[in-house]
């Protein structure tokens, strides 16, 4: 026999909701063949101090990885030069970088442990007409990723689903 319990709260908690301004987003559609070698110009761009606030990863059609990336608009420069590469060029169909940007996220109690977390929050910017660029959740985080200028707006929109202290 299994048990299940369901949780649910009118408006969800949360350890608050923060903005990231004056980042840099980078989109890359590699064929799955060549994931290795576009890790390792990753891990290559690494070294140079250029990290990643947040890289996202889902295969959108089949024998293609998407992956988005948000990097410190400081790190446009490096960006720009990675992407021109003819190595990443040789393993990206496709490559897009976007600044600046905002980052929002939050964290919460048992988010992994509960469903429709992210639903709420797509919803809530939905009904006041705000579109992100990208999301992505795990255990009990979830980062949007939206145009310059809107991030605070989206805050402020979430705040009708989830309590921030």
């Amino acid at each position: 026999m299994e048990t299940i319990a369901v949780y649910w709260e009118e408006t969800i908690r949360t350890y608050g909701i923060q903005v990231e301004k004056n980042l840099c987003w980078v989109q890359a559609d590699i064929l799955l063949p060549k994931v290795d070698a576009m890790g390792q110009l990753l891990a290559e761009l690494g070294e140079d101090g250029t990290k990643p606030r947040l890289i996202l990863g889902h295969q959108f059609e089949a024998g293609h990885l998407r992956i988005s990336m948000v990097f410190q608009e400081k790190f446009k420069k490096q960006l720009v030069q990675f992407t021109t590469r003819p190595a990443v060029e040789d393993v990206s169909s496709s490559l897009v970088i976007d600044c600046p940007v905002e980052m929002l996220y939050f964290h919460g109690p048992h988010f992994g442990d509960r469903y429709g977390i992210a639903d709420m929050a797509a919803t809530a910017l939905k009904n006041k007409g705000i579109r992100f660029m990208a999301m992505g959740c795990s255990a009990a985080s979830v980062h949007l990723v939206f145009p310059e200028n809107v991030g605070d707006r989206a805050k402020k929109a979430l705040g009708s689903v989830f309590n921030t202290p």
